[in-house]
């Protein structure tokens, strides 16, 4: 095996990277081969979609308790017909976030079987989260 500390060649193109102790290019390199990597391309997509559905419908459930939000979603209903969309939103939001964390968590256990660290390392609620918290 050849020494991590020698330079390498750039004349040998063929030769391969050390990757004797697992780095994350180490194990990138053998999900490559087992093609995992493809899988897990796929997978960190629909999080990263499943994700920004789930932060969208957090805001929407906000938005319930938000006074200015309230106003305009009264404009033009009577007191009966506000109450009862107002509950069907929630309820229809309620459904709509547990369905969302559901997919969620099968999708992060997929990913976590093939690295059981990219969640740690990638925490993309709490980016989505900020993000939205700037929009707002």
């Amino acid at each position: 095996m050849a020494d991590p500390n020698e330079p390498r060649d750039p004349s040998e193109p063929d030769r391969l990277m050390d990757v004797s102790v697992e780095s994350v290019s180490g194990l990138y390199v053998k999900l490559a081969k087992q093609g995992k990597l493809k899988a897990l391309k796929g997978l960190r997509d629909k999080q990263w979609h499943l994700t920004v559905d789930l932060a969208t419908v957090d805001a929407d459930l906000a938005k319930i308790n938000d006074r200015f939000w309230l106003i305009d979603f009264y404009a033009g209903k009577d007191s009966d017909s506000f109450v009862s969309k107002l509950k069907a939103r929630a309820k229809k939001l309620d459904g709509r976030k547990a369905k969302l964390s559901s997919e969620l968590k099968a999708v992060e256990g997929q990913i976590s079987a093939i690295d059981r660290d990219l969640l740690q390392v990638c925490p993309t609620r709490a980016i989505i989260s900020l993000v939205a918290s700037l929009d707002d």
